[in-house]
């Protein structure tokens, strides 16, 4: 099982990726709506906080022998801390897996017990990469880039870090 605490964007790209393996996915976050769209977009999620230590007991979960790994997948480097944090103080051993949107918290993130890190951007130019040279990329990339949505996206610069974690991505999907 992988456990994925917090779901946006990000988490429903690594989700769906894993899912296509046929891996079991458990999607936990505190806000209700988001465990809405997880829900309907077919994953087993639950409205609890990733932060608590009884919402790990109220899974039933032991995860030395269920779970595989754990992604902290929130939109803060803060609450990402904070999870790894409460499950290193569970299991020394599980894999954890944290996303990481300021450079400046690399270090924070280290103590509190995340074996891989992955800033944002890259994880962003990873997906960029994959679709590069697909039919649909252009058109995905220019509704993006749309003043219609909401997003925003900017280049960034593919150094040797970004391909040094392009390996440890891939095996997620």
């Amino acid at each position: 099982i992988y456990l994925i605490c917090g779901y946006g964007e990000i988490a429903n790209q690594v989700a769906s990726r894993l899912q296509k393996n046929h891996e079991k996915i458990i999607i936990i976050d505190k806000d209700t709506q988001n465990v809405a769209k997880a829900q309907n977009h077919g994953f087993t999620a639950f409205a609890l906080d990733p932060g608590l230590l009884q919402s790990y007991s109220r899974l039933q979960l032991n995860l030395q022998t269920q779970v595989k790994a754990v992604l902290c997948l929130n939109d803060t480097d803060i609450q990402n801390i904070y999870i790894i944090l409460t499950i290193r103080s569970m299991s020394k051993n599980v894999s954890i897996m944290s996303l990481l949107q300021t450079q400046s918290n690399k270090k924070k993130m280290e103590l509190a017990g995340a074996n891989e890190i992955v800033f944002t951007q890259e994880f962003v130019g990873l997906i960029a990469k994959e679709l590069l040279g697909k039919p649909v990329a252009f058109e995905l990339i220019h509704s993006l880039r749309s003043e219609i949505n909401e997003i925003q996206i900017a280049e960034i610069l593919i150094d040797e870090l970004i391909i040094k974690n392009i390996q440890t991505l891939q095996g997620l999907h």
